[in-house]
């Protein structure tokens, strides 16, 4: 799950044309939500990770700058930037769970 998460992360810098956050910390806390999309994903929420402010726009590739959303809302958003969008995040234990397991892992 790390490995994936860290793929997607990277890819995303990369197809953005944007650098990646140049911090251990700035990296682990974009990796962080990287991992809950992940976690997300696999328990059959379909989501994205989405750049509040569009890389396109100036907008940064860090932990503050982005949010999780149903791949609906990702895609209504990519033809409407204002609509508005409820963020997701863990729901269940088992969710919270496994995502602190993996920081563990992480460490």
């Amino acid at each position: 799950m790390i490995r994936k998460a860290k793929d997607t992360m990277r890819n995303r810098a990369r197809t953005g044309g944007v650098p990646m956050p140049s911090t251990p910390q700035e990296i682990h806390d974009l990796l962080c939500v990287y991992i809950k999309r992940e976690i997300l994903n696999e328990s059959g929420i379909r989501c994205h990770v989405d750049h509040i402010i569009p890389l396109r726009q100036g907008g940064t590739h860090t932990a503050n700058n982005v949010r999780i959303l149903t791949e609906k809302e990702n895609l209504s958003r990519n033809r409407n930037p204002n609509i508005q969008c409820t963020p997701l995040d863990l729901q269940t234990t088992e969710q919270h769970h496994q995502y602190q397991e993996t920081l563990k892992k992480l460490a």
